[in-house]
């Protein structure tokens, strides 16, 4: 089975830039740290300053492993800590990909 799981963050308009560049490290680390392939997107139409972070991985127990080591980082702690200031809320979406 293969997964989706996208981070929805509504960010405050002041902050989009800040996050955008948070997020984008974001990314690289997670790669790095084996949490599969992983892509930033923004809005094109929708909520306003919708930032998603999203990442594909063979099944939720490699996710949250991917996920466990690398929230354990103090790169990332310290990413998500710039990130943080910006976000008004968010969701986490989780889908099984069919085709």
């Amino acid at each position: 089975m293969l997964i989706q799981v996208r981070e929805v963050f509504q960010i405050h308009p002041e902050h989009m830039k800040e996050a955008k560049a948070a997020a984008k490290e974001l990314v690289v680390l997670e790669q790095i740290k084996g949490m599969g392939q992983s892509r930033l997107l923004t809005d094109l139409t929708g909520d306003y300053y919708t930032l998603v972070l999203e990442v594909e991985c063979a099944s939720l127990a490699e996710f949250e492993q991917a996920l466990t080591q690398a929230v354990a980082s103090p790169e990332w702690a310290a990413l998500y800590g710039r990130l943080r200031p910006a976000i008004r809320g968010g969701r986490r979406e989780i889908y099984q990909i069919v085709s």
